[in-house]
């Protein structure tokens, strides 16, 4: 058989076989012979010889895979994504497959059939789970089968926060704040308290709230990892209030000369307070201006060196208008 111009010369041996016939097999063909063109010339008795149509070989070569899934670690709840990269002329047939015990077997994941793999909102029953990614293609279906990558999924950690026995004061009263965090599941476990949004400075997991610091509090629970990945989460919010009140308050009573006075603030504006405190023969033993913020301010007075006995306590605004009075035992 022989070949005319741009055609691939033909021997009856070798990778080919059937050369003289009506079938030619070539065997073990390689990406090198993509473009070949192949045509049979017939020969008889009769002249001339009859050239058959040319025909071209395409060889396409199987799947590599170049890039393969990384290990990934995240919280639970969270999403986690595999990636894989692969060579190939024809469109990569991509089927994602997903392992439970350690390699041992695998499972197709149905509708799993692109480059990345995305698992939504996974939780801690997939931990070490492992994920690989058969590739082919349409003229070579036999895959190639990327490296595992192992899925590591972080217990996301919580905490609670409560108030007791109040969430609503009054000077003189205090209510407890407490944090009731989980245990740490390996990582370093720290939280973070905020009043009003802002981070506050708490020292363990309990916090005495007075009517001077009311607002909404809130814990954030955070545990980080070897690897640098972190987990976290927020209780919810506690708020504690002031409640308003026309009453003025002189605690404690009795007492050995130290005491605490306090009387509303509407609107909880910077201003001033004066206090004048009598005793019994109308005697005035105490006469300050305070400023005063907030919707109360917890005024201290020492009255140590006066003598022991009831005194009368009278509260003015900035001006000096009496706003309210009431007495006080010191003994």
């Amino acid at each position: 058989m022989n070949t005319g111009s741009g055609f691939a010369n033909i021997s009856n041996g070798g990778v080919y076989s059937g050369a003289t016939t009506a079938t030619l097999a070539i065997t073990g063909a390689t990406v090198t012979l993509t473009g070949y063109q192949y045509r049979c010339v017939v020969t008889g008795t009769c002249t001339p010889a009859a050239n058959s149509a040319s025909a071209t070989l395409t060889v396409h070569a199987p799947v590599i895979v170049t890039t393969s899934p990384v290990n990934t670690e995240v919280c639970s709840g969270s999403n986690a994504s595999f990636t894989v990269a692969g060579s190939s002329v024809p469109a990569i047939i991509y089927q994602w497959e997903v392992s439970t015990n350690g390699g041992s077997t695998w499972t197709a994941i149905t509708g799993a059939n692109s480059a990345t793999y995305t698992i939504s909102g996974v939780i801690t029953v997939m931990n070490n789970n492992q994920y690989r990614c058969q590739l082919s293609n349409g003229t070579c279906t036999t895959p190639a089968v990327s490296n595992a990558a192992i899925l590591t999924v972080r217990q996301l950690p919580s905490v609670g926060l409560t108030a007791a026995p109040l969430t609503s004061l009054l000077p003189g009263q205090t209510t407890t704040l407490t944090a009731t965090p989980t245990s740490s599941t390996g990582g370093t476990l720290t939280t973070t308290w905020t009043l009003n949004g802002s981070p506050i400075s708490v020292t363990g997991n309990t916090l005495p709230v007075t009517v001077v610091n009311p607002g909404a509090y809130q814990v954030s629970i955070r545990e980080t990892w070897p690897s640098s990945i972190f987990c976290s989460s927020l209780s919810q919010i506690v708020t504690i209030d002031a409640s308003a009140s026309s009453r003025l308050f002189v605690y404690p009573s009795p007492n050995d000369g130290n005491f605490t006075v306090s009387y509303y603030n509407n609107g909880g504006s910077s201003t001033q307070r004066r206090i004048i405190i009598f005793d019994t023969k109308g005697s005035a033993v105490f006469d300050r201006q305070f400023s005063i913020s907030g919707l109360y301010t917890l005024i201290p007075v020492n009255l140590e060196r006066a003598n022991r006995g009831i005194y009368y306590v009278v509260v003015g605004d900035a001006s000096g208008k009496k706003l309210a009075e009431g007495k006080v035992h010191v003994r």
